[in-house]
């Protein structure tokens, strides 16, 4: 390896061969780094130089400014030619307390200007100053009514304790909160929700949702794996560790297209894979620290009343499995059977607080009350009971109400409403087409509701009256006296001259 080039006696900084002034600065002089004394400038006379000068005097001396400000702030020794931000620059970091000290390093001028050195230790200095400014991931809660218990922090991959609106407290990164990702208790994985609701009515304990204990951080740690394994539940006072083997975890399942619009086969397998790996290394990790129930695939098709029994039977036969008889006690086996005698109205209230703080039930929740009516309850994954403003209550899908769909029988008469014309424009109507009103526009008012109503008319070709609903009126009704007649020309559009009515 050759050997460093040794520190000129001068420290030039030049705007290339035809530069209009020279930066010139003497380590002797600066205490061995730039910015401890002052910048000598020499400029040059010539009327190009000057020209030149005056023209680019603003943006240059903008990127000088920065650059000596880096160096006096970092304590760089900086050699080379300054052509513009992408130039390379030789630097060293005259600081004991670098681990590069010693060491010459090379750099655009834009990597030193925003004081991205080699050495790392900007890094390291900016990774110290996050650690006691909590300020944005503190406003991150409070935005979402929850807090921040964690006092610092190492970086965004780092995991911080919060407690959201409902009192639940989780961990989880800086970097994840920022992507949308909130408390797992109130919304997450349904799968894993309900294996969670379901276990805690069989076992008598609360799981802390999407959790790393101590001793799988030090088997993921040990497996290159920091920071990714965790588990879908885990009682601490219990020991016990609960993981739900989604379809993903028996064969690859595809959920993305490639580029070109192809299944993404690759990625899916490599998901499998890893999933594999990962499942292999929380059951070796639990070995001897704690119980695991692995429970199989209950995620087919939503959680309704009609799938009840059968995920009940799952999650009992994987509890079984897990656990040692002595521990399956009298109180185990009384859950048991409550469970499995649930009826639809039990099971609604069991699952009802896995959707309470989803994002998309809150936007339910408040378009039902725009609407001036409201969630009654939560039926499944994708169905609810609602109620209108008019006390009419009927069961939905969540996703046609949230496309626009509301109350069958006020939906009825809103379009009723919506249909009825005003007291002009249907009497501008029945003249288009022959016919007179026979009320009056008193009368009209107080009994024409819409399209459905009855309303008395006069024939204008002939003088002939009859009641017939609105909706049924056309250019060819006919009055008692033509009926089983041929229709003349006065029933027609044809003629345009009648009675006159005073």
């Amino acid at each position: 390896m050759s050997k460093p080039k040794p520190i000129p006696s001068a420290i030039h900084l030049m705007y290339g061969a035809q530069s209009p002034f020279v930066l010139v600065a003497l380590p002797a002089d600066l205490e061995r780094f730039p910015g401890g004394g002052g910048w000598a400038v020499t400029v040059s006379r010539g009327p190009r130089m000057r020209a030149a000068f005056a023209s680019n005097t603003a943006k240059r001396d903008g990127a000088v400014a920065d650059l000596k400000r880096v160096c006096r702030d970092n304590k760089l020794l900086v050699w080379g030619t300054y052509e513009n931000q992408r130039s390379k620059l030789t630097y060293m970091h005259d600081d004991p307390d670098c681990r590069g000290v010693g060491k010459v390093f090379r750099g655009s001028a834009a990597k030193l200007t925003r004081g991205r050195l080699a050495c790392g230790c900007n890094r390291q200095a900016a990774a110290a100053r996050r650690a006691l400014d909590v300020s944005a991931a503190a406003e991150l809660a409070r935005q979402r009514g929850g807090k921040l218990l964690s006092a610092s922090y190492e970086n965004n991959a780092t995991p911080l304790q919060w407690k959201c609106a409902q009192g639940h407290e989780f961990s989880m990164s800086q970097s994840d909160a920022s992507r949308g990702r909130w408390c797992p208790h109130c919304a997450g994985s349904r799968a894993n929700a309900l294996c969670k609701v379901i276990l805690e009515r069989l076992l008598s304990v609360q799981f802390m949702p999407e959790h790393t204990p101590a001793f799988l951080a030090k088997a993921s740690e040990e497996a290159g794996l920091a920071g990714v394994l965790r588990f879908d539940g885990w009682s601490e006072a219990e020991r016990i560790a609960f993981e739900h083997q989604g379809p993903q975890h028996y064969e690859p399942v595809v959920r993305n297209n490639t580029a070109d619009g192809r299944p993404n086969v690759e990625a899916a397998h490599r998901k499998h894979v890893l999933g594999t790996k990962y499942d292999a290394i929380k059951v070796w990790a639990c070995a001897g620290q704690a119980t695991l129930i692995v429970i199989p695939d209950i995620s087919i098709r939503g959680y309704g009343y009609a799938r009840s029994k059968d995920v009940v039977a799952t999650i009992v036969s994987a509890v079984r499995a897990a656990l040692p008889a002595a521990r399956l006690d009298g109180a185990f086996e009384a859950a048991v059977k409550d469970l499995q005698a649930l009826d639809r109205a039990g099971w609604q209230r069991l699952i009802e607080p896995m959707f309470a703080g989803s994002t998309r039930i809150r936007r339910l929740r408040r378009l039902a009350a725009s609407k001036g009516g409201r969630v009654v309850s939560i039926t499944d994954d994708n169905n609810a009971v609602f109620e209108c403003s008019l006390g009419h209550r009927w069961d939905a899908q969540i996703n046609n109400v949230l496309g626009g769909t509301w109350c069958p029988i006020e939906g009825v008469k809103l379009r009723a409403q919506a249909r009825r014309l005003t007291i002009p424009a249907l009497r501008a109507r029945l003249k288009s087409i022959g016919l007179h009103l026979g009320w009056g526009d008193d009368e009209a008012q107080a009994k024409y509701k819409n399209n459905q109503t009855a309303v008395p008319v006069i024939r204008l070709a002939c003088g002939g009256r009859f009641t017939r609903r609105v909706g049924k009126l056309h250019v060819r009704s006919r009055c008692p006296g033509c009926k089983g007649k041929p229709v003349c020309n006065g029933h027609t559009r044809r003629n345009k001259r009648g009675p006159t009515f005073h």
